[in-house]
């Protein structure tokens, strides 16, 4: 049904107008006459009509005058001009007004209802085009979420997807000129403050979306959303504008929901090669933050004289990146020729390895494929068992040849131990089974138990002891949690259960851990 709208200053023209509409054309609508050109548009301005017819000669403002001040502002509004003069200036004007026809008075029955006719099927062509075009960019906007959630999804898995990446950022209404990732954990405030909470993904993503264009993904009680920032801003206002970002959408839900939001931030990343770094970017930046708000993450900063391999790693990530791992030893056999070094002894130099390997980890870009195959873990046990000094040398040095070797190594899993491996990482610190893991891969345990031995070669069970025991040994060097604390955040509901792994795992309980990274604290606080 369409809107009609009758002008004339004559109300028998009106009637005459209103009654062929209403017999010829039953299923149109006519709206309330106008008799001058200020009620036209009024009445425009109010109802919106599909079709004007509109005489020229009205008293106060004419029907051209009229039409000429709405046009712009209706552009889809179809124009049927009448008059009694058939004037060729009056013409002209109305043709550039975009009128559909010019009908001179007495308007006859037969030409009003061949205008009319003509009128409303070009109305009704333009609305199967429109509706045909806001259907195909429906379409696009849904393969572009696709495409955005399967390239943010393989970026996860450690393969970006270059081409889904590619396809996605083309559909960008900026040219494309970085991202940044941020890992949003949901925290209640009132009287269970503190409490972790599930996050709403669909909801943190419109909130986003007001202000950039993102792609999100859950992440078990956290929400992963890579940000593509918009035309103002670039890396020399990022954290600003990132900041103001988070601030409005958090202020939503803690009015809304009474949940605030912690926010780990990453830095700018321009390569897609680079962007493989973000998560663990921003985990880093989550976990070294003060207090709940949004937290950016900043390179390692030297502690000065108190550890006396602390520059050394520093340095060395960016080179073990490069996959320039001659350069990295030469930085750390330079390191372990200091005076200070050789003073630390065994236990305290120990510590400042295994805190300085746990650096590299957290910044290494590690193809997916690799990170679980048993020759590629870190011999922890190894590094437990060095007595001295050039013991722990040969270790580390070791540690940084093999990690060059899996970031060179090109071997893609296949698809299946992709998905069980994420499923793995977003779900170890629950009792979660073969069956489970297999379930969210798509295929039998059996299957699944076949293929991580053949693709990673390490069980099930090994595989999810590395990454409990890889989460326990970081818990551990922050001095935050108790024991019992950390062995249920990393899936050990028996605290005695998680003991004895640990202590398998790493060839020392965990006591000795603890006295040896508090020796060597000691140590530097003497020195200091």
């Amino acid at each position: 049904m369409n809107r009609i709208l009758i002008a004339d200053d004559e109300m028998i023209e009106c009637r005459a107008l209103e009654m062929m509409i209403r017999n010829d054309f039953p299923g149109e609508e006519v709206l309330p006459f106008a008799s001058n050109g200020l009620e036209l548009i009024a009445l425009i301005e109010r109802e919106h009509p599909d079709v004007a017819v509109v005489d020229i000669n009205m008293p106060g403002m004419t029907g051209l005058e009229a039409l000429e001040l709405v046009h712009s502002r209706n552009p889809g509004m179809k124009m049927i001009i009448c008059t009694a003069y058939s004037d060729f200036d009056y013409l002209r004007q109305a043709m550039q007004l975009g009128a559909s026809d010019y009908l001179l008075k007495p308007v006859k029955h037969q030409d009003f209802q061949n205008t009319m006719r003509k009128v409303l099927g070009e109305l009704e062509k333009e609305k199967e085009k429109s509706e045909k075009e806001a259907s195909l960019q429906r379409q696009i906007g849904e393969m572009n979420e696709v495409l955005g959630t399967e390239f943010l999804s393989s970026l996860l898995l450690g393969v970006p997807d270059m081409t889904g990446f590619e396809q996605y950022v083309s559909s960008l209404p900026q040219n494309y000129h970085g991202a940044v990732m941020m890992l949003l954990t949901g925290v209640l405030e009132g009287k269970e403050s503190g409490k972790k909470v599930k996050l709403p993904e669909r909801q943190i993503t419109e909130e986003f979306r007001k202000y950039c264009r993102c792609i999100s993904r859950s992440l078990r009680e956290e929400i992963c959303v890579l940000v593509f920032p918009s035309r103002g801003a670039d890396q020399t206002n990022a954290v600003k504008w990132l900041e103001d970002m988070c601030q409005m959408v958090s202020r939503v839900f803690r009015e809304r929901n009474h949940i605030l939001l912690d926010v780990g931030v990453s830095s700018w990343k321009l390569r897609v090669e680079d962007m493989t770094l973000m998560l663990d970017e921003c985990k880093i930046a989550a976990r070294t933050g003060e207090g709940i708000g949004v937290h950016f993450y900043t390179r390692m900063e030297s502690e000065g004289e108190e550890d006396p391999l602390a520059n050394a790693f520093l340095e060395c990530r960016g080179f073990l990146n490069d996959g320039d791992w001659k350069r990295c030893i030469s930085i750390l056999e330079g390191a372990f020729d200091q005076p200070e070094t050789a003073a630390c002894g065994p236990d305290r130099l120990k510590a400042y390895v295994m805190r300085g390997v746990i650096f590299l980890m957290e910044g290494q870009e590690r193809p997916f494929s690799t990170r679980y195959q048993k020759e590629n873990g870190v011999d922890w046990t190894g590094l437990t068992a060095c007595r001295e000094t050039e013991q722990i040398r040969t270790w580390l040095l070791g540690q940084v040849r093999r990690s060059v070797e899996i970031k060179q190594d090109t071997i893609r899993l296949e698809e299946h131990v992709m998905r069980a491996l994420l499923f793995m990482e977003e779900n170890y610190e629950k009792d979660i089974s073969m069956d489970q893991t297999a379930g969210s891969a798509g295929i039998s345990s059996f299957y699944l138990s076949r293929l991580l031995k053949q693709e990673v070669g390490k069980t099930f069970v090994e595989i999810l002891t590395d990454l409990r025991m890889s989460r326990a040994i970081v818990l551990l060097q922050e001095k935050k949690y108790q024991v019992k604390d950390i062995a249920r955040m990393t899936g050990y509901p028996n605290v005695t259960y998680f003991y004895k792994a640990f202590k398998k795992y790493t060839g020392m309980n965990v006591g000795e851990l603890r006295r040896m990274w508090e020796t060597a604290d000691k140590a530097q606080e003497g020195q200091n």
